[in-house]
């Protein structure tokens, strides 16, 4: 019922906010928040960190860009 686009323009969010039996509680916003802002966050921040230091997958190079 919903593209799951997260925090982009919103839909992920307010979709799931709007389709909970209860809708608008204190409950529903903090449980959206945390999936849609703070998990996605510290998933980020964990997987850059094991990828970048641990494994030496991922270099300052990767991120360059280069115009020609």
């Amino acid at each position: 019922m919903s593209a799951g686009f997260g925090i982009s323009g919103l839909i992920g969010p307010l979709n799931y906010i709007n389709l909970t039996a209860d809708g608008w509680t204190t409950t529903n916003i903090i449980i959206m928040i945390g999936m849609f802002v703070v998990l996605p966050v510290i998933l980020n921040v964990g997987l850059l960190r094991l990828f970048a230091y641990k494994f030496k997958m991922i270099t300052a190079n990767d991120y360059k860009i280069s115009i020609e």
